[in-house]
């Protein structure tokens, strides 16, 4: 599968970058019997086929409903203009599935670590139509999510059915991401108190993920600590810069940022056991 990683420096720039997104159609499905070649209609199916690709995304209910990248990333814009955020980040294209982590650049939660949005939209039913916190550390480039932190009011995901109001979705999520940004705060600055042994840190790890990723962020981190114990925050920043920096597999990245989100939050000694 190929991915293209693109760069945005505002609103308009993610704008007009946003619509070279793929786009797709909803078709018929129909069945062509192995027995006497009749062809038929399958009724409670159809496909959705990305007309860039010129290929089907996927195959799937009658009441699946087609929410297109275009349209989304026109909303998105539009409420982030009607807001005066600056904004500046990346697009993740996938074609038939594609995330936007955008940052605000007025915005901060810690010293140069900028909050935004990660959003995201697929054909091919690998994921919903969705919004999560989104953080950006300006020293290393690299993004973190932080929709776990208060999962209720800064996650969203709408299953491809029914009736989805994409702009009002959008607006009310950047709502509650702004009023939220004093209690973000807090979280990282309790984070930063927080050390650890780094066997702690190892086992810690180990009861998440696979090795190969542990030993890839412990060594990482206890070189640009020169040994010193790490914090909470630290590890953190070591789990999403990996995750940014050194996997291209949409599901790598997000199980690796779920763990990271699970490390700034979680009892240690429930985690370990």
């Amino acid at each position: 599968m190929n991915t293209s990683k693109i760069k945005f420096e505002s609103v308009s720039d993610l704008k007009l970058k946003g619509m070279q997104l793929d786009p797709a159609v909803s078709t018929e499905v129909y069945f062509k019997s192995p027995e006497n070649s009749e062809i038929v209609r399958l009724p409670s199916y159809k496909a959705i086929y990305n007309t860039e690709q010129r290929k089907i995304a996927s195959v799937v209910s009658k009441e699946y409903r087609l929410v297109e990248h275009r349209p989304v990333v026109e909303a998105f814009t539009e409420v982030l203009s009607k807001l005066n955020l600056n904004s500046f980040g990346t697009i993740w294209n996938y074609g038939n599935r594609m995330y936007i982590d955008t940052a605000f650049g007025d915005k901060e939660i810690a010293e140069g670590v900028k909050i935004g949005v990660r959003l995201k939209n697929s054909y091919d039913t690998y994921t919903s139509f969705g919004l999560e916190a989104y953080g950006y550390r300006t020293a290393c480039q690299n993004g973190m999510f932080l929709g776990k932190v208060l999962k209720k009011e800064l996650t969203v995901n709408r299953l491809h059915v029914g009736e989805i109001n994409i702009r009002d979705t959008v607006a009310q999520f950047i709502k509650n991401l702004i009023n939220s940004e004093v209690t973000l705060q807090n979280y990282v600055n309790e984070a930063m108190k927080e050390s650890f042994e780094w066997d702690v840190a190892e086992k810690l790890l180990n009861s998440m993920i696979a090795k190969k990723h542990v030993d890839a962020v412990i060594f990482s981190l206890i070189d640009a600590l020169d040994g010193k114990k790490p914090n909470r925050w630290q590890l953190y920043n070591a789990l999403t810069w990996y995750s940014t920096h050194m996997l291209l597999s949409d599901y790598i990245q997000s199980q690796i940022q779920n763990v990271a989100q699970r490390v700034l939050v979680a009892p240690l000694v429930t985690e370990i056991k």
